[in-house]
């Protein structure tokens, strides 16, 4: 579940802070979550504005992984869906 704060940002489950965008234009679903995007952005972008630690996540695009030296060329256009699994330590 997804929580925000008196700052407007929207708190994800990994512990990552992003700015909550109202729909519109192009958008796509992250986490089941629908979020606008602009149209061709380059993955690696896209987490980097969102806070994302790029080290340390696994991403899946339209049902098949994304890897990590492709996160710089992947674009993501509108009606995409990622699933985005953030690892942390701990024991």
């Amino acid at each position: 579940m997804l929580s925000s704060n008196v700052s407007g940002r929207v708190k994800r489950p990994c512990g990552i802070s992003a700015v909550h965008r109202p729909i519109c234009g192009e958008e796509m679903y992250v986490n089941g979550q629908h979020i606008a995007i602009t149209e061709g952005m380059p993955l690696l972008r896209f987490l980097q504005t969102e806070g994302y630690d790029t080290e340390r996540v696994a991403v899946e695009r339209n049902g098949k992984i994304v890897k990590r030296t492709a996160f710089k060329t992947e674009a993501l256009y509108d009606d995409d869906k990622l699933e985005i699994v953030c690892f942390v330590g701990g024991g």
